[in-house]
């Protein structure tokens, strides 16, 4: 009887808990009044507002992965944006010497991979390429972001282009959630290629707009463990952005693989990982557009709404 009832209760929890982040994610104005909760997964609306924040984490041990949070560019002036906010961050991370990655999406300079491939919005593409010379001039591990699902084929065609050209700093994205009749077909040719490659669950679905995801969890799992599998084996390095237990398993990876996790989800499992010698990558958003970014971390998992809430620590102390 008690465990129907913790059953029944739990189930009570998800369901309020799922009903209040579609609530707040309607609600306008996120940028007044949701900090509280942000500053536990953002580390701030500008560089200079997260530089002393990533100094910290550095410091600590574990490596960085920036992403400006500027996507989905409709002009010039904000592709001009994204790429000052980047130019800004890649002479810092020049001057600090910190180990640090970089994260980039086309959508960031208002492209696409289809852009790429035909040359179209020629103004957009000098300046993606810019930042990718830049990255690589200054030894800078730059990924790119797999948002365009429906593109997919696209964006693992024109990265292999562009790596094999000159950018060997590259790195690929790809999301096992992803509806696919072929994902092992689809894992191998990447594995064929061997640009070094993150695998996540996935949160964007079919286009860019998309803030959540609704793929059945085994079969997420079962991709992504494939894709892990497959993409190791072959000796590609790796990157295991998870905050999963399931999927982080014992904690122990090849020299050529390493875990990423978001910043300030499953803090306790990246302090067990650094204890071991497996410290994780934290992705580390900064920027004026970071509304957007938690309300899909919200939708994906209402549970971030209480962490303001509880007494543990959930900011950058806590690591």
């Amino acid at each position: 009887m008690l465990t129907y009832l913790q059953i029944e209760g739990s189930t009570l929890k998800t369901e309020v808990l799922k009903f209040a982040a579609k609530t707040a994610a309607a609600l306008p104005f996120w940028e007044l009044w949701a900090w509280p909760m942000a500053k536990n997964f953002i580390a701030g609306p500008d560089l200079q507002k997260a530089k002393k924040r990533a100094l910290r984490l550095s410091q600590k041990g574990y490596p960085l992965i920036f992403n400006y949070a500027g996507e989905h560019a409709s002009d010039f002036k904000t592709a001009q944006t994204a790429y000052n906010a980047n130019i800004e961050l890649i002479e810092w991370l020049k001057k600090r010497k910190i180990r640090a990655s970089i994260s980039l999406k086309f959508s960031a300079f208002g492209l696409t991979p289809t852009d790429i491939l035909k040359n179209l919005k020629s103004d957009q593409i000098e300046l993606f390429i810019d930042i990718l010379n830049r990255t690589l001039d200054a030894g800078i591990r730059t990924w790119m972001d797999a948002e365009h699902i429906d593109a997919r084929r696209h964006y693992n065609f024109v990265l292999p282009i562009l790596w094999r050209k000159r950018f060997e700093n590259l790195g690929r994205v790809i999301q096992a959630n992803a509806e696919d009749e072929n994902w092992e077909g689809f894992i191998k040719d990447c594995a064929r290629v061997p640009i070094p490659t993150r695998i996540c669950k996935g949160a964007y679905r079919n286009d860019p707009g998309t803030i959540s995801f609704e793929t059945e969890y085994p079969k997420i799992i079962l991709q992504y463990r494939y894709a892990a599998r497959t993409l190791i084996s072959h000796y590609v390095e790796t990157e295991i952005a998870t905050s999963d237990d399931v999927i982080i398993g014992s904690g122990h990876l090849p020299p050529f693989a390493h875990f990423a996790m978001l910043l300030g989800i499953n803090v306790q499992k990246a302090k067990e990982l650094k204890e071991i010698g497996e410290p994780p990558h934290i992705y580390f958003i900064f920027g004026p557009n970071w509304a957007g970014y938690l309300k899909r971390r919200v939708l994906e998992n209402p549970e971030y709404l209480l962490l303001p809430f509880k007494s543990a620590q959930s900011g950058i102390e806590a690591y």
